[in-house]
């Protein structure tokens, strides 16, 4: 029987922030103004989103034994109820870092490609991975698991749901990311994974194709134009939440793990589609990947106080 708790498995990084005033262009020189690092990740900041909802997540990932930023990653899971016993350290490699560049509210992201060996699943961490309800993460990061075909498919066939974040960098093509779609349960796509996964397909039967494959549920996040949910039975579209806009970093990743709360506590998609959207909107209101961590009735306050 699964226990009641989520693997995340994802690289964590050190974001840097910069602010910029305007974006040069290939071969200009332009001054940008630092801010205050902070440590985030697409699937760390949607473990600590899950755990302010007071959700049970276990971490997976593979950290530089000695490098300063390790002890500071430990500390800030802590400090967000995120359990860190799933762990490993490597002495060998390199922190993750990605290099955020703020303009006005929008983004650009550079992230550090790290090479590091496959995570091991041996012992008492192979059984905390395959009891967990849930495992979160990304195309990329489910790759990084030692023989991740054969543990995916044994920990899907033990009655494990595997729900995975797509942007449109984390796959080459369509049947490349249908490879790895037959073991989701759940798949979140921004607008520009969506559309680089259709390629010449209508949205209807890219969906459909998708979904036939073994996914449940296939939803496709749009930013500011909201959200729409597909599943075998229906399709729907969701608005975003109108707000002054800071910083949109981590807004995707508090969506997603807003939404799986939602389906773990067993609203129905559209009561999850509205909380993950109020939570992400709270979200971008305020500067860091971490600013979507709030307890559940602080984001059913928000749309109670939006509605006003």
């Amino acid at each position: 029987m699964k226990e009641k708790y989520i693997v995340a498995l994802g690289r964590v990084c050190i974001d840097e922030y910069y602010v910029t005033n305007e974006w040069p262009l290939m071969g200009e020189k332009k001054f940008v103004k630092p801010l205050e690092a902070r440590i985030g990740g697409m699937v760390a900041n949607a473990a600590s989103v899950l755990a302010g909802y007071g959700i049970k997540v276990c971490y997976l990932d593979l950290l530089p034994k000695t490098a300063p930023s390790t002890a500071s990653i430990l500390e800030d899971f802590r400090n967000y109820s995120v359990s860190t016993q799933l762990i490993q350290f490597d002495p060998d490699i390199a922190e993750t870092k990605c290099m955020i560049f703020l303009k006005e509210a929008e983004r650009v992201i550079f992230i550090t490609d790290v090479k590091r060996p496959p995570i091991r699943l041996e012992g008492q961490s192979r059984k905390l991975f395959f009891q967990a309800a849930y495992v979160y993460s990304t195309l990329p990061d489910l790759q990084e698991l030692d023989s991740c075909d054969q543990v995916l498919a044994e920990y899907v066939a033990g009655g494990g749901k595997i729900a995975v974040d797509v942007e449109a960098d984390s796959f080459t093509n369509a049947k490349e990311a249908d490879h790895w779609f037959t073991c989701c349960s759940l798949v979140f796509m921004n607008q520009q994974a969506f559309d680089k996964y259709r390629g010449a397909s209508d949205d209807a039967d890219a969906a459909r194709r998708l979904l036939e494959l073994g996914p449940k549920m296939l939803v496709v996040t749009k930013g500011r134009d909201g959200c729409t949910v597909i599943s075998k039975e229906r399709v729907f579209s969701r608005e975003s939440y109108r707000v002054q806009a800071v910083d949109t970093t981590g807004a995707g990743d508090t969506f997603n793990s807003s939404f799986l709360y939602g389906m773990i506590q067993g609203y129905t998609p559209e009561k999850a589609a509205e909380f993950a959207s109020a939570a992400a909107a709270r979200a971008v209101t305020a500067v860091g990947p971490r600013a979507g961590v709030a307890k559940a009735a602080d984001v059913e306050r928000f749309i109670r106080d939006y509605q006003v």
